[in-house]
């Protein structure tokens, strides 16, 4: 009789573990079990149907193998959560690792969380980063103890499949894609009937549906084409608008910054600029999931070429570093690129770097030298914290000085806010 995964850690987030949870998260108990009702059944399933060959088991022993997810507190979730490192190390270690369980998904999975516990959406996020780990270090326990193979894996995640049978409405459609199913739940209409849920979770696939039954959409798949022209309208007038507004000048007193709610430290760039997400080794066997075209592979690759010289010339931008607006305070989001950057550091002893912050115009130049050296020192500090050796790292602020985007445009203002690294000895 296979394992129940579900239950199991259902069972084991239950009592002061379940209080500590939803206290960090700042969501009451109740709304918390219920929203990891929904989150650990969805890790399952979306494990389950990440796996389908071998070849993606043995991806997926990798992918536990190289965060150390098979042995450890991660194998417990009472100790994971109360371990040294606590909820916050969880929700850091599973968030990167989202995109691999649920792909371009990971968004309406976390909204369907959300809905279905009635909390918000960023707890929604956390949790599910916390649920990640927390599900393979049970599958890696579990695959541990029978064989470290392939055949073992597929074994377990096939025998969830039965499990999954009791999952919440919904769960079918929202890892197939099936945006219908999904919007049964998001809406709170009425869940569907047992009978049903247990047909499209169990099959993985949206249930078919009598013909009657989706007669009423045809008049709203008409309107598409109507609304995608209005927002497409809506969209060139508000262009016009910022083209055609005066600048405002700034006056030459410190004040709140025009920044989006949550600024980046440099322009980020599309998915598609930073190019796939790969597995590197390093040349102390610690592997790394980074994007192939960001700062990490540009910053290993000049590390590694005899022929490129140190100099001033040769700054790297981060391109998943976010603060909190107006502050020098980072964001939850900048931490898989932080521990990559880290990680490098220890694997190349000899390197040492210096973190220049940099701003736009748009406040006086006190204020920005101010803000800048606040964001390069933060910085510095977090790498520290991950276990680099402070005496190869240092921090200076630049201020508004060096821009690399003219600051007459929000798009350039938005790139010359940005934190740099330099290499000085390699």
């Amino acid at each position: 009789m296979p394992t129940n995964l579900i239950n199991q850690l259902l069972g084991d987030l239950r009592g002061d573990t379940l209080n500590s949870v939803s206290s960090a998260l700042g969501e009451s108990p109740a709304k918390t079990q219920s929203a990891l009702g929904a989150a650990v059944p969805a890790v399952v399933g979306g494990l389950a149907n990440k796996v389908n060959t071998a070849g993606d088991a043995n991806a997926l022993l990798d992918l536990i193998k190289g965060n150390h997810l098979d042995a450890g507190p991660y194998t417990d979730a009472a100790s994971a959560v109360k371990g040294p490192s606590g909820l916050s190390g969880l929700i850091d270690t599973g968030r990167p690792l989202l995109d691999s369980v649920f792909g371009s998904r990971t968004g309406s999975v976390a909204d369907w969380v959300s809905s279905l516990g009635g909390i918000s959406r960023t707890s929604a996020s956390s949790l599910l980063g916390l649920t990640v780990p927390l599900v393979l270090g049970q599958v890696g326990r579990q695959v541990k103890s029978a064989g470290w193979n392939a055949a073992n894996l597929m074994s377990l995640l096939a025998g969830q499949r039965s499990f999954l049978q009791e999952a919440p409405a919904g769960l079918a459609g929202i890892l197939s894609g099936d945006e219908v199913a999904a919007r049964r739940v998001g809406t709170y209409e009425a869940a569907t009937p047992n009978y049903e849920r247990a047909r499209a979770v169990g099959t993985y696939q949206a249930a078919p549906r009598r013909r009657a039954s989706w007669l009423w959409l045809l008049p709203l798949l008409l309107l598409i084409p109507l609304i995608g022209w209005l927002l497409n309208r809506r969209a060139d007038l508000v262009k016009q608008t910022v083209t055609t507004a005066p600048r405002v000048e700034v006056p030459a007193t410190p004040q709140p910054r025009p920044e989006t709610p949550i600024a980046p430290a440099a322009t980020v760039p599309s998915a598609a600029a930073l190019g796939p997400f790969i597995e590197m080794k390093l040349p102390n066997d610690v592997s790394i999931r980074i994007p192939s075209n960001g700062v990490e592979s540009k910053l290993i690759t000049f590390i590694q070429d005899p022929a490129r010289p140190l100099g001033a010339d040769n700054w790297f931008s981060f391109d998943r570093l976010q603060f909190d607006t107006d502050s020098a305070r980072l964001t939850p989001a900048s931490s898989e690129q932080l521990r990559n950057i880290s990680e490098i550091m220890k694997a190349y002893p000899q390197v040492k770097i210096k973190i220049g912050g940099y701003t736009d115009n748009q406040a006086d130049a006190a204020y920005n030298m101010k803000l800048s050296q606040e964001r390069a020192t933060n910085t510095v500090n977090e790498l520290v914290t991950l276990g680099t050796d402070p005496s190869r790292v240092e921090a200076e602020g630049f201020g508004a000085t060096h821009p690399v985007a003219d600051n007459a445009t929000p798009e350039g203002r938005q790139r010359n806010r940005r934190v740099d690294i330099l290499v000085t000895n390699k």
